[in-house]
Formats: C-alpha cells, sequence, structure tokens
C-alpha cells in the first residue's frame, strides 16, 4: 500500500472558546461577532430641530462561524440553545440559534456552520420548539 502524500490531522480549534449548546454538542468558535441592538428616539423642539435623544440597548444578536468536530457532526438545530459571556453584562447571554448554514472548505476538508442567533429573552427555560 502506497504512503499518503496528504494527511490531515485535527488540531484543536483555533478560534475563540469552544460553545455547547443544548443539544450536548460542543464546537470550536472559529469567529464570533455579538452586537446589541439600539433603538433611538429623539425629541424635538418647537422648530422641529432634535434637542434630546434616547438609546437604548435591546437584544444581543450574534453571528458565528462554528467548526463541525466531524463529518457526523451535525449542526445545531433552529431553537437550541448556548451561552457566551458578553462584556459588560453581569453573567452570561442565552442565545437561540435562528439559522446553520453549512460549508466545506475544499483545502482543509473542515466543515463550518455559520451560526446567526437571537438573545433568548428570559433565558433558556423561555424557548420552546414544535414541529407544527
Amino acid at each position: 500500500m502506497p504512503s499518503p502524500n496528504r494527511v490531515l490531522v485535527l488540531a484543536p480549534g483555533y478560534g475563540v472558546a469552544p460553545v455547547t449548546t443544548s443539544e450536548s454538542v460542543t464546537y470550536n468558535v472559529n469567529t464570533e461577532e455579538i452586537t446589541p441592538e439600539i433603538t433611538s428616539d429623539h425629541n424635538k423642539d418647537q422648530y422641529g430641530n432634535p434637542n434630546q435623544a434616547l438609546h437604548q440597548k435591546g437584544l444581543y444578536q450574534y453571528k458565528a462561524e462554528w467548526q463541525l468536530a466531524s463529518s457526523s457532526t451535525l449542526p445545531p438545530t433552529l431553537g437550541a440553545t448556548f451561552t457566551r459571556t458578553v462584556e459588560n453584562e453581569a453573567s452570561a447571554v442565552t442565545f437561540v440559534v435562528l439559522k446553520a448554514i453549512v460549508a466545506k472548505t475544499t483545502e482543509t476538508k473542515i466543515r463550518t456552520a455559520s451560526i446567526e442567533a437571537e438573545q433568548a429573552t428570559g433565558g433558556a427555560g423561555n424557548v420552546s420548539t414544535s414541529n407544527s
């Protein structure tokens, strides 16, 4: 049997800290972006010019690229939850998965998933899924 000319060694992930979903699957996180939704409202004076502004932080939006550990690892499903530490927050923030689009690089054969999620209001206990 001839020796292979290429060997893929699965090294530890090169991204930020791994994430484990409510489905008990752990993914390496290559990149992630957590941004708060900001709403703004402006008061106007009698001439219609803005004289006051109120900016309020809403729910966090999450976008990331996660590595799938092997060819049999499934991406997270709609409604799966996970937590991340967000700067300037008193505790970890729970997110609910809205999209998970799988891609594979031909160079390295590593499968990844582009994840979009939103902060779960009230935490993971308030997330329920159904097939109807």
